[in-house]
């Protein structure tokens, strides 16, 4: 895809756009990003909890802080930032340490994204 961020930019919803951000990372980078932490718990809630950012695990984690730069995030402490799309990105760890994840995205263009179903990683 020419320009991710513009088909991110189309989506209204927040949720979707988020899952929309890690389908789009992991085809960037040919890996599969895993979505833990708070914004697991909105998507498995379907909003009915709600986070300030996406935490995720991914064992090609430099190529996917690299894309994230790549596509105008910008890095900020330990998240990187992007204030058009409200969308905040931290990738804590490598891999899922004791977890497992499912995939979720139901009415998401590509699919969706990964998402971890405890909140544990390691690096």
């Amino acid at each position: 895809m020419a320009d991710p961020i513009a088909e991110l930019r189309a989506e209204p919803d927040r949720l979707k756009r988020g899952l929309l951000l890690v389908a789009l990372m992991g085809e960037a980078i040919d890996a599969e990003p895993i979505v833990v932490g708070g914004f697991a718990v909105e998507a498995w809630t379907r909003g009915g909890y709600t986070t300030a950012d996406i935490d995720l695990v991914c064992h090609k984690r430099e190529e996917a802080l690299a894309w994230l730069d790549s596509v105008g995030f910008v890095a900020r402490n330990r998240h990187r930032l992007h204030d058009e799309l409200g969308l905040a990105v931290e990738i804590p760890g490598t891999y899922l340490d004791g977890a497992s994840a499912s995939r979720a995205g139901r009415g998401c263009p590509r699919g969706g994204a990964r998402l971890g179903r405890q909140h544990a990683w390691s690096r």
